[in-house]
């Protein structure tokens, strides 16, 4: 009885293995083929329109526009007094949607904890909103692209970034935490990180609204850049 109890203990952990493995393995190979399959593929930049970008860490892309023209005035909603340093010689500001405890609680790598990163992935935690403050648009680079869109297709950006917000009072909802520099500040966003949606994610279906090329799921910051234009 004993051995054959330790044969099927032994079943039951080999085949438990053996589907996480297929189901990692189902997962990168599902990422590597959208990563060459574009959505609009057609994008010409205007001539003339709104310059935005998308701004990497390596990890984690953020979409960053104009603090404020004629079509959207984000100082409006978020206040310098929300961060530690900014003011009005800030011209851009940059979001970017993630896991509520991965941002709160994982300021570094090194803070990263297997209960954090658990709940993240498997639809067990809240999400929230990183907006940075910039003085300009970044330089293009390895982790950087700027991309020029027509007002129409920033004007559906803008409603996209919006409602990812949870507000009070038709205010972005402020969350009392450390910021991870100067001039940033989280905020109470809607939607579930999980394996399927996540910060690049947001990011990617952020630009297929925006009409520029990306590929047709972006899990992680490469697929994000494979067909992003130069």
């Amino acid at each position: 009885m004993l051995k054959k109890g330790l044969l099927l203990g032994w079943k039951i952990i080999s085949r438990t293995v053996l589907g996480i493995l297929l189901f990692i393995g189902s997962y990168f190979l599902l990422a590597g083929i959208c990563f060459c399959i574009p959505v609009n593929s057609d994008f010409v930049a205007p001539e003339k329109g709104v310059t935005i970008a998308v701004v990497s860490n390596g990890i984690h892309a953020d979409i960053c526009v104009p603090d404020k023209n004629e079509i959207c005035d984000w100082t409006k909603m978020f206040s310098y007094n929300q961060v530690k340093y900014a003011d009005s010689t800030f011209h851009y500001i940059s979001f970017g949607w993630g896991d509520k405890g991965f941002y709160i609680g994982t300021p570094h790598w090194s803070d990263l904890k297997a209960s954090t990163a658990f709940k993240a992935m498997f639809w067990m935690s809240t999400s929230a909103m990183h907006v940075t403050w910039r003085r300009k648009v970044p330089v293009p680079g390895l982790h950087c692209r700027v991309i020029t869109i027509t007002k129409e297709k920033y004007i559906a950006l803008c409603e996209y970034i919006k409602q990812t917000f949870e507000t009070k009072n038709n205010q972005p909802e402020y969350i009392v935490a450390p910021s991870y520099g100067q001039q940033d500040a989280f905020y109470e966003a809607k939607g579930t990180y999980n394996l399927f949606q996540t910060c690049n994610v947001w990011t990617g279906n952020g630009l297929k609204i925006a009409g520029v090329s990306v590929a047709i799921w972006t899990p992680f910051e490469k697929c994000l850049f494979s067909q992003l234009p130069e």
